[in-house]
């Protein structure tokens, strides 16, 4: 900083101004490395581990209920030709053992409805070291990071480090639902040698920690960002050379992509002159310095806001599967209730009081409890349909990244980069229809057939972006969620994009 504010150009600034550039550029790569560990563990316990034990313990499920239904077709059919002889009594033991069968089922039924087991085939995942369980050595993080994990969290109103400011937020906001401070629970969520099984309640746990874990670790380019702007040499290059306009200008040699970036981050006018200075310049130094500064700074800028938009997605995907776990869970138990109350009744039915010598039993009671049964049946059959849209949100969720695509003024703007707003309003090279990359998204939102809602109505715009007066926290169901982190998604991919264009600039830089 000392040597910015200087006015003389030397080598050593030159020196110690590749060393941080470098340093930086160290730190962000020494990070992903341990992000993209965490994805790899994330998608595999999400789209191997979870899907097998859902679909295992689903299987099962149909299966009973099959034999269920099965079962009560044969010996219905049975009973009903007993009936036809004649031979009442006859009838009645088979109903008897039919609803004998059924409840048997049905509470096969309930105790499958909490899942199966499956053998652990991978190593102790990123939990193990963040929850301090010595695993071996290729599977901690580095020093570097844990460094990082341990160091204090400049966000913290407490002065917790980054690791404890995790764990307090997992345990105020109830992301877990088993007790994760345990270690026992530990070993099992970090999927330690000591554990042989997983179960789909750990699995379900193990998703959203890493998930937090992921968006905690991906923070830290944050961090860079503000290092890189606080020793951001600005004074350095004053470019500002009127005899070159500073925007349109096309750059000799320079593909679209590259063009695309230099114009995004006014650098044409620059990489312009540099054609012109001599190669061993140290003017020419301090410029590519300076345009390299430029493209580690906007892939920061990428990052966080990629990042920002990854933690919104996290949130939406919690709540989602919550309320996709409650529902299942709810349509599952009604469905068994409604077996349990068939079979019970239909053993009453057709046992003590069909088989009593009794007439006001069989002529009075044992009518009234068969439409008893009948009307149970129906209502919880009902019930179970209505259940299906899955309930409702109980937190209204905060205004979040979609509401600057749509031009609502909300506080979710502050958290995208002033670069990357103009890079949402500005055309992308291979926009056929010449749109903006923001219209370009909606358009895309209109046309596709994955959303769940009518994007082209403005009402929509609202609900998916949780702000603006037709929002409101009772609309917040699975079918908007989903809808609202699909879009999520997309917004992510489009800014991601722009690290297509700064890779371009840098290679036709060097």
């Amino acid at each position: 900083i000392e040597l910015n504010n200087s006015s003389s150009s030397n080598s050593r600034r030159s020196s110690l101004e590749v060393h941080v550039l470098g340093r930086i550029l160290e730190a962000h790569l020494e990070m992903r490395v341990a992000i993209d560990k965490v994805y790899e563990e994330l998608n595999y316990s999400y789209d191997v581990v979870l899907s097998q034990l859902l679909r295992e313990m689903g299987k099962k499920l149909q299966l009973t209920y099959e034999a269920n239904f099965i079962q009560q077709g044969v010996f219905g059919s049975i009973a009903g030709l007993l009936y036809n002889r004649g031979q009442t009594k006859a009838g009645n033991i088979v109903f008897m053992l039919l609803n004998t069968y059924g409840i048997a089922l049905t509470s096969l039924s309930l105790l499958l409805s909490r899942g199966g087991k499956r053998k652990i085939d991978t190593p102790p995942n990123s939990l193990a070291d963040f929850f301090g369980l010595n695993p071996s050595e290729k599977h901690r993080f580095s020093k570097f990071v844990n460094d990082y994990l341990n160091s204090k969290d400049p966000e913290s109103l407490n002065g917790l480090s980054n690791r404890e400011e995790l764990l307090s937020n997992w345990k105020r906001r109830k992301v877990a639902t088993v007790n994760f401070q345990k270690e026992k629970v530990q070993e099992q969520l970090a999927a330690m040698p000591s554990v042989k099984n997983d179960t789909i309640k750990i699995t379900q746990n193990r998703v959203l920690l890493l998930t937090s874990l992921r968006v905690k670790l991906q923070l830290f380019d944050k961090q860079l960002l503000e290092l890189i702007t606080a020793t951001n040499p600005t004074a350095r290059i004053q470019g500002d050379d009127t005899s070159l306009p500073k925007a349109g200008l096309a750059i000799p040699g320079y593909e679209q992509h590259a063009q695309s970036a230099a114009e995004l981050l006014n650098l044409s006018w620059i990489l312009t002159k540099m054609k012109t200075l001599d190669e061993n310049s140290q003017e020419l130094l301090d410029q590519k310095l300076f345009v390299t500064r430029k493209i580690l700074s906007a892939m920061l800028e990428v990052r966080k806001t990629s990042s920002n938009i990854e933690q919104e997605i996290a949130l939406e995907k919690t709540a989602m599967d919550r309320l996709k776990r409650y529902r299942d869970r709810c349509i599952t138990y009604t469905n068994i209730f409604n077996f349990y109350q068939i079979g019970i009744l239909g053993v009453v039915i057709d046992g003590p009081l069909g088989l009593s010598r009794n007439s006001t039993y069989s002529e009075v009671y044992n009518p009234r409890l068969t439409i008893i049964s009948g009307i149970l049946s129906g209502s919880l059959a009902g019930l179970a349909f209505l259940q299906r849209p899955g309930g409702i949100r109980l937190k209204k969720p905060e205004p979040n990244m979609l509401g600057p695509c749509f031009n609502i003024n909300s506080n979710a703007k502050e958290r995208y980069a002033p670069l990357l707003l103009n890079y949402l309003d500005s055309v992308s090279p291979d926009s056929p229809k010449k749109l903006t990359r923001k219209q370009e998204l909606i358009e895309y939102w209109k046309s596709s057939k994955v959303l769940r809602i009518d994007i082209s109505k403005i009402k929509s715009h609202d609900k998916v972006s949780a702000a603006g007066k037709h929002h409101h926290w009772w609309q917040e169901r699975i079918k908007l969620i989903r809808s609202r982190a699909n879009m999520l998604y997309d917004l992510r991919s489009v800014v991601n994009l722009l690290e297509r264009d700064l890779s371009s600039l840098a290679d036709q830089l060097s």
